[in-house]
């Protein structure tokens, strides 16, 4: 299991049943990505990110056309949206070429409220 990472979900419209889960990127430290591709000398593009999100996408997609299904593909990143991706890149940056929406979810410790609203302005301003 990788302590850091951009993961995907596939999920049927019924919430207890999950076709499958899948690291796309991981790193063993559990650090920041940009750090983690230092430490570990694996160096990600973000174009590759992209690429790779684009790819399982598309398959989900097709997969859902032949078995006439619906579903739901989440793509789970590593901190939040301003978090650095392996680039240094924030992430909210790196993934705004696939237009798909974001979902935030916020914490309720102390100092969520004004973390959970800076990262709310941060993808609105992006276009989310």
């Amino acid at each position: 299991m990788a302590a850091a990472g951009i993961s995907s979900v596939v999920a049927r419209r019924d919430p207890a049943s999950i076709d499958r889960v899948g690291t796309l990127f991981g790193w063993r430290a559990a650090v920041s990505p940009h750090l983690a591709v230092e430490l570990e000398g694996r160096i990600v593009s973000d174009g590759e990110i992209v690429a790779a999100i684009r790819s399982e996408h598309e398959s989900f997609l097709g997969s859902l056309r032949s078995a006439g299904r619906d579903g739901l593909l989440l793509v789970e990143i590593a901190g939040g949206p301003l978090s650095p991706g392996p680039s240094g890149t924030p992430l909210a940056d790196i993934l705004r070429p696939l237009r798909f929406p974001g979902l935030l979810v916020g914490s309720a410790r102390l100092g969520g409220i004004t973390g959970t609203l800076a990262a709310m302005e941060s993808i609105q301003c992006r276009g989310y």
